[in-house]
């Protein structure tokens, strides 16, 4: 496995136990509450996760029993964590997971925009898993005792502005390949349907919905939450770094001058996800 898909992998390992420990655990104990799930099953929900993204980073897309393997490696544990959280028929939410990434692979990878958004909602969907841990929380304490509804809209918002950052860094990456000539005669990619100066403007439409979505969310919510230092963090660790990300890419002329833009991409999407460790210090 190369080093780049070795980092996705460890990229949501740490999304998960961030989520869980520095933002779930605070909110939890902000009601009065502790985690039910155990930190083994919560281990098998990260590694059923990894398992399964795996199986849709390998490129050889010929070694379809490598996938189904990868793929069945990483629902077992999957299996045991919502059992321990008393939903067994989310199963099938594992399993359909599964499924769409191989899909992914084989059909959809190089379609217009399709393959794109395929890699943007599962990696969206990565912190969202951490809510299983909510369930039992409720079937200990009750609904009528327990709030955690400020948990799941913090959860939604994260989940949004990753899905707007990985489908950025999708398009960029593909603008890059194709700029490179580093296309084959199935592709189908953005930037090869509706040209690299098209590809090049979405790009900075996506990312400046995200600052947009980021200030608006600030504005509601997080100005109450350590508001002098959430102001400077969002300004200066999220949104200059996106913009700086939009200018970089709209004087980019050839598929190289992307490389940089992708990787600070990803690197501002982890300090949107670390953010969430202002929970854990101000609850």
């Amino acid at each position: 496995m190369t080093p780049f898909r070795l980092q996705t992998l460890l990229i949501i390992a740490f999304t998960q136990y961030v989520m869980r420990y520095a933002a779930l655990m605070p909110l939890a104990r902000a009601q009065g509450v502790e985690l039910q799930l155990s930190d083994f099953a919560f281990f098998c929900l990260v590694i059923s996760t990894i398992f399964i993204a795996a199986a849709g980073l390998i490129n050889e897309r010929k070694k379809i029993a490598t996938h189904i393997i990868l793929s069945g490696i990483g629902i077992l544990p999957g299996v045991y964590a919502i059992t321990e959280a008393g939903a067994p028929n989310l199963i099938l939410t594992f399993a359909a997971t599964a499924i769409l990434l191989l899909l992914y692979l084989f059909v959809y990878k190089h379609h217009f925009l399709v393959g794109n958004i395929i890699v943007a909602l599962f990696f969206a969907i990565v912190p969202l898993m951490v809510l299983l841990d909510i369930l039992p929380i409720y079937f200990v304490y009750g609904k009528m005792n327990v709030n955690l509804n400020f948990a799941m809209y913090w959860f939604a918002g994260v989940s949004l502005f990753i899905f707007l950052s990985v489908l950025s860094c999708e398009i960029i990456k593909d603008t890059e390949d194709f700029e490179n000539d580093n296309v084959t005669c199935d592709t189908r990619s953005f930037p090869f349907i509706m040209s690299a100066m098209y590809a090049k403007w979405t790009i900075i439409g996506i990312n400046t919905a995200n600052i947009a979505i980021i200030c608006l969310i600030y504005c509601l919510f997080l100005r109450n939450i350590a508001g002098l230092f959430s102001f400077f963090y969002l300004l200066l660790i999220l949104i200059i770094p996106i913009l700086l990300i939009n200018w970089k890419v709209h004087n980019a002329i050839i598929g190289n001058d992307y490389r940089l833009t992708g990787n600070l991409m990803k690197l501002v999407m982890l300090a949107g996800v670390a953010y969430s460790g202002i929970l854990w210090w101000y609850f």
